[in-house]
C-alpha cells in the first residue's frame, strides 16, 4: 500500500489583504461566491503513484482527480476532490474521508474559480 501524507492543514492559494468585514468575521455574498475550495488528499512527485492512489479512491466511490503542478521541477501530482462551494463543505467531506481508503490526513486550498469565458 502506498503511504499517504501525514498532515492536515489549510492552504490559501490566492491570498489577499482582508477588509474590515472579513476581519470581523463577515464575508459578503460576492466574496463568498468568488472562491471554490479543493480538498487535497495526497501529493507525490510520481505520476504512477498518484494514478494508483487516485484509482483506489475512485474505486471506493470518491470523485477524485489528479491535479498537476508543472511549475515545480519535477512536477507534483496531487490527488484531490475539487469544486466545493464553501470551506465548511470541504471540511465536512474531509471529516468523512480521512481515516478511510488509506487517507491519514488532508488539506484544503482556496482558489478563484475559472471563468466560463
Amino acid at each position: 500500500m502506498v503511504p499517504i501524507n501525514s498532515c492536515h492543514r489549510r492552504i490559501q492559494t490566492d491570498a489577499k489583504v482582508p477588509d474590515d468585514d472579513a476581519i470581523n468575521g463577515v464575508e459578503s455574498e460576492r466574496q463568498a461566491e468568488a472562491y471554490v475550495y479543493t480538498l487535497y488528499l495526497f501529493s507525490t512527485r510520481s505520476e504512477d503513484v498518484a494514478n494508483q492512489v487516485n484509482e483506489r479512491l475512485q474505486q471506493a466511490g470518491h470523485d477524485t482527480r489528479i491535479l498537476v503542478n508543472e511549475n515545480e521541477s519535477p512536477a507534483r501530482y496531487r490527488v484531490a476532490v475539487a469544486g466545493f462551494d464553501s470551506l465548511q463543505a470541504a471540511e465536512e467531506y474531509a471529516a468523512s474521508i480521512v481515516g478511510t481508503a488509506g487517507i491519514a490526513d488532508s488539506w484544503i486550498g482556496k482558489d478563484r474559480p475559472q471563468s466560463a469565458d
